[in-house]
């Protein structure tokens, strides 16, 4: 149970943050379109996280996170666009980059953890004998 609410914990912060990275005025366009090109399981995050951001309240949640990361990157992609990707997934260049990179590496594990440990999560005994036609 642990292990499921750790990975949805993850796929929310994803979702958040990737969403407000493509959502950010300097280099949000840049991103996004890098992500829609290039970075399927960003691309999925960036559409997730616009949906979850429609919602009264959350509109500007993972903003903080996504000015931090843009600052350092900001004249790298701005230089050349089409190689926000790139620069995005090449080094953490801030604290805020490093989660946001770490996060998206492990979301697959975390998946993969929490189904294999779903899958063999204790089942109820039956001690009845089962009657067969």
């Amino acid at each position: 149970m642990i292990a499921i609410i750790v990975c949805l914990g993850t796929l929310a912060y994803n979702l958040v943050t990737f969403s407000a990275l493509a959502s950010e005025p300097r280099i949000g366009s840049a991103i996004r379109n890098g992500f829609n090109g290039d970075a399927l399981m960003a691309a999925t995050y960036v559409l997730g996280g616009d949906l979850l951001r429609k919602i009264p309240g959350l509109e500007t949640l993972g903003d903080d996170t996504a000015r931090s990361v843009a600052d350092p990157l900001e004249e790298s992609i701005k230089a050349y666009p089409p190689s926000a990707v790139a620069v995005f997934f090449d080094r953490a260049q801030s604290t805020a980059h490093n989660r946001m990179l770490w996060a998206h590496r492990l979301q697959p594990w975390l998946i993969l953890i929490a189904v294999l440990l779903w899958w063999r999560r204790q089942k109820p005994v039956h001690l009845r004998e089962r009657l067969r036609a």
